[in-house]
């Protein structure tokens, strides 16, 4: 059994166990050797729902807010 080979679900799982990053960080990790035990990573095109949630931006509020000008 060769310990190295990797399926998509281990891909996935590494991508989570450390934060998130994308799997070609992942991979150059495993290449430059900056990681011990680490199986080969796939570069997959799928994105996890945790990063696409990420990735959407923010509806900021509108400057025309009304501004109290006195104290309760």
């Amino acid at each position: 059994m060769n310990v190295n080979t990797c399926d998509d679900n281990d891909s996935i799982l590494w991508h989570k166990r450390l934060g998130h990053f994308n799997y070609a960080t992942l991979k150059r990790m495993v290449d430059l050797k900056m990681t011990s035990d680490l199986p080969e990573i796939q570069e997959l095109n799928n994105v996890c729902e945790a990063c696409q949630l990420e990735k959407q931006t923010i509806i900021v509020f509108p400057d025309t807010a009304f501004r109290a000008t006195s104290k309760l």
